[in-house]
């Protein structure tokens, strides 16, 4: 009689292996993310991580956010910050830019910031479906949409004082991560991991 297999954990080469001979998921949402004077390195470092690690399309740093090349960063990243494209702006350039982003009908700009008036995580699938059928419908008649031809800009603020007023107006929808315990916040990276991993994957 065979033995079945136990479980155990995998080595990084098993891994490696294991993705290689796998079949990736084609993921619907092309997302990119939008890092606004965040300061702490570390956590840049661990964006870098996480930009990789879901495959992100590109990282803009934006105003006081550190860049590489850094040590401290490199380290937290893992060296991910040589494999995951990104382009530095001072705050006055990447507004422009996000205001021409918003222009285009194919761009959703979503701040992960508490406001007056954000939405729960878990409901910004909902959000975006009637924000592309109202754009489609006014645009073709039609009522459908294909999520893989629009783009997803997720930005995030500073570590202390979140975005400011400004770029709040400039995104179509914010959204919070509901907090269960004492705290109000989490740590921007783990916001981050949460709602990309949700926009990417959610459909729902």
């Amino acid at each position: 009689m065979s033995q079945l297999s136990e479980d155990h954990q995998l080595t990084h080469l098993e891994v490696k292996d294991a993705k290689n001979h796998s079949h990736q998921p084609q993921v619907e949402v092309q997302l990119e993310l939008w890092l606004i004077n965040v300061s702490d390195v570390e956590n840049v470092g661990g964006l870098f991580r996480l930009c990789d690690a879901l495959n992100i399309r590109h990282i803009h740093l934006v105003g006081e956010t550190p860049t590489p090349p850094d040590k401290k960063l490199t380290r937290v990243a893992r060296h991910t910050e040589v494999h995951v494209p990104w382009t530095y702006y001072e705050q006055s350039v990447a507004i422009q830019i996000i205001e021409t982003l918003k222009e285009n009908p194919d761009n959703y700009l979503c701040g992960l910031e508490i406001t007056s008036e954000s939405l729960d995580l878990s409901k910004i699938h909902l959000a975006i479906h009637a924000h592309y059928e109202n754009l489609t419908g006014s645009m073709t008649g039609q009522d459908s949409i294909e999520l893989s031809t629009h783009r997803i800009h997720l930005f995030l603020g500073n570590e202390k004082h979140g975005l400011n007023h400004e770029l709040v107006q400039l995104c179509h929808q914010c959204v919070d991560i509901p907090m269960l315990g004492h705290n109000s916040s989490m740590n921007v990276t783990q916001a981050a991991g949460i709602a990309a991993w949700t926009l990417l994957h959610n459909k729902d």
